[in-house]
């Protein structure tokens, strides 16, 4: 895990991060595994879904190169609702698992 590419969102979705995260996903140099945390999130961002999912589209073609593998720490079980909904917008290009809290708490 020590060569995966670590993306720390803070407590809320920021666009131009966002953006700036998948770019350099596309850029990285080699297949990694990719580690999305958004454990500190204090609230879905619903109204982020649509455009989360353009995110995911417009780079899938690069992901299915570069990312081995998507590590998605959620704050909480109820996030994994939040996820369904945005796997029926736009699906991961990589095989994902979803983490509750961190890391250490194993794969569900």
């Amino acid at each position: 895990m020590s060569d995966a590419y670590y993306i720390n969102f803070g407590t809320k979705l920021d666009r131009q991060q966002l953006i700036a995260e998948a770019d350099a996903v596309c850029k990285m140099d080699r297949k990694r595994e990719v580690v999305w945390d958004v454990s500190k999130f204090t609230s879905v961002p619903w109204g982020e879904l649509g455009f989360v999912a353009d995110i995911m589209k417009k780079i899938k073609p690069f992901a299915k190169i570069k990312i081995i593998k998507n590590k998605i720490i959620l704050p909480n079980t109820t996030w994994k609702a939040a996820l369904k909904c945005l796997y029926a917008l736009a699906t991961p290009a990589a095989p994902t698992e979803l983490y509750v809290g961190s890391l250490d708490a194993g794969a569900s």
